[in-house]
């Protein structure tokens, strides 16, 4: 009996499962929206009526029903509704080996694919429903448009180019690491690079510094926190490695320009920005 074995598939298998950080079914209005920042987990929209618009530096895309969209993780990119969108949305990471590398982080664009509305709706009821066998019948949905979005990304990997390798690890070690006391030289020594020519690769693939990007990823992250968690400003603070609540507030307002709690306030009011 001959028997090929690819020691990789099981380590794929291993590192590569799926984590949603946030879900929700949600009918928003004009107030959903966000300025472009950088995030540190990807967005899967199932659009089930209204319109939306997603948009970066260099594209924009229109949200419309009987689709479903994802914007990919590490890039810079915003969000609004030119009306009303109903949609089912998830937050995810999906890392496909043990670097702690996102699959999609290298990916500069969003991916549009076909589904029905009465599909989308199926998917809703699914996730409304209190039966464990729908939610597992929603979990193979979403591992399934996962992988249409992975062939996609492979499809144009050599059209659209790619972060370099060093940069790739890089932005690995920041989403694992991601804190207010993460520094540029323990990004550097972590992976074993030298700070000018990470510098200098960081600033001409991604556009901005190191200290830049992870300072997006933080806020990001600080946002996502309170819209949905209920922790205290003082725990948000702690768990993103600030010293005090205090420092942490003032840099959250200088640089959104509204304090964590009235933001808090805002969004748990019925804003729905960060979905």
């Amino acid at each position: 009996m001959d028997i090929e074995r690819q020691p990789l598939f099981i380590e794929t298998l291993s590192a590569g499962e799926l984590c949603v950080t946030s879900d929700g079914f949600v009918h928003t209005d004009e107030s959903w929206r966000q300025a472009t920042l950088y995030s540190s987990h990807s967005r899967l929209y199932y659009v089930l009526s209204g319109s939306g618009v997603l948009y970066s530096d260099t594209e924009e895309m229109i949200l419309e029903p009987g689709y479903v969209y994802l914007a990919p993780c590490g890039m810079k990119y915003g969000f609004y509704g030119t009306d009303s969108v109903t949609k089912l949305f998830f937050h995810i990471n999906i890392f496909l080996s043990k670097r702690g590398y996102d699959a999609f982080a290298n990916y500069g664009h969003f991916i549009r694919l076909p589904r029905t509305t009465e599909f989308i709706d199926l998917l809703k009821s699914w996730y409304l429903s209190s039966d464990p066998c729908d939610h597992i019948m929603l979990k193979a949905e979403l591992y399934q448009t996962v992988g249409e979005c992975l062939r996609v990304v492979r499809a144009a990997v050599h059209e659209i180019g790619r972060y370099s390798d060093t940069t790739a690890v890089a932005m690995g070690y920041i989403y694992r690491n991601l804190n207010a006391r993460l520094t540029v030289k323990q990004v550097v020594e972590g992976i074993f690079c030298s700070q000018s020519k990470l510098s200098t690769l960081f600033r001409q693939e991604v556009g901005q510094s190191i200290a830049h990007y992870i300072d997006d990823l933080l806020m990001s992250e600080a946002k996502n926190m309170l819209i949905y968690t209920e922790d205290s400003i003082g725990t948000i603070s702690e768990r993103l490695g600030f010293c005090d609540q205090f420092y942490f507030s003032r840099r959250f307002a200088k640089k959104f320009g509204i304090s964590p709690m009235r933001y808090r306030k805002k969004e748990k009011s019925g804003t729905a920005l960060s979905q």
